[in-house]
This record gives C-alpha cells, sequence and structure tokens, in this order.
C-alpha cells in the first residue's frame, strides 16, 4: 500500500521542480517527446528527485547543481579489456 499523502507531496514537489528547475524541466521534456503520459512523467520526476536527495545524504556534502554524475553503466564497458 502507497502512503497517499506521502505521494501526493511528491507529486506537488515533481511539479514544482518541473515549473522551476531547469534540470527536471528538461528531463520531464525529454520523457514527453518520448510519449510517455504527464502522470508517469511526475512519478519519474519524483523519482529522480528521491534520487538526488538519497545521494545527497548518503555523500554528506551539499547539494551542488554543477555537479557531472557519471553513469555507473558505463564504467563497466570502459573497463573490459579489448
Amino acid at each position: 500500500m502507497a502512503d497517499k499523502k506521502l505521494k501526493s507531496l511528491l507529486f506537488l514537489a515533481a511539479k514544482t521542480a518541473v515549473a522551476h528547475n531547469k534540470e527536471y524541466s528538461l528531463y520531464a521534456e525529454r520523457k514527453k517527446l518520448e510519449g510517455k503520459p504527464y502522470l508517469l512523467i511526475m512519478n519519474n520526476v519524483s523519482n529522480k528527485m528521491l534520487s538526488t536527495v538519497y545521494g545527497v545524504i548518503q555523500s554528506r556534502r551539499p547539494y551542488d547543481l554543477n555537479h557531472i554524475c557519471s553513469d555507473p553503466r558505463k564504467s563497466v564497458f570502459l573497463n573490459t579489456p579489448n
């Protein structure tokens, strides 16, 4: 069972982030161009926000707007022998 209060708060936060944060608005626009429904896009933005918050807590560093995250999936391919 989902926590309805938490889910509605995350939806409102995602809606605000898409309206006021360039990173999240570009992400939402990309998903829209892929043909995703609006509620799915907001769910994806909510998950992305939660991942960002979790990363800040794990790293114990303040949020850095200019931080570039390397994709861990790509590092697997970079370390393979030719």
